[in-house]
C-alpha cells in the first residue's frame, strides 16, 4: 500500500505469555511493539489496534504508529512487562 492512500490499520496480537498488555497499558502511554512482517508497509500515522490473544484476551486498546520499524533495544520502562522476554533486537515500531 502506498504511503498516499487510505492509512492502514494494523492488528498487532500480545501472547500474554510473553508480554502483559494489560499491565502494560496501565502503566505506559508508549511503548514498543515488535514486528515480523509486512515492516515496509508500516509507517508513522498507521492505526493500530491492540489484541490479546488466550481465553481472557481481545482488543485492549487503538492506538497510533509513531515511527518506521527500526532496529532498536528494548527500552527499560518495558521490561517489566515482559512475562518471558524474546529477542529485543527486532524489528519494532512506537506505538502511542
Amino acid at each position: 500500500m502506498s504511503k498516499n492512500t487510505a492509512t492502514p490499520i494494523w492488528i498487532f496480537q500480545a501472547n500474554p505469555q510473553i508480554f502483559d498488555l494489560r499491565e502494560a497499558l496501565k502503566h505506559l502511554k508508549r511503548f514498543r511493539w515488535s514486528v515480523r512482517q509486512f515492516k515496509d508497509e508500516i509507517y508513522a500515522g498507521s492505526i493500530v489496534y491492540l489484541w490479546l490473544s488466550g481465553s481472557d484476551g481481545g482488543m485492549l486498546a487503538r492506538g497510533e504508529v509513531k515511527s518506521e520499524p527500526e532496529i532498536a533495544d528494548e527500552l527499560p520502562e518495558e521490561m517489566p512487562f515482559n512475562v518471558q522476554p524474546g529477542d529485543v533486537k527486532e524489528s519494532r515500531v512506537f506505538k502511542g
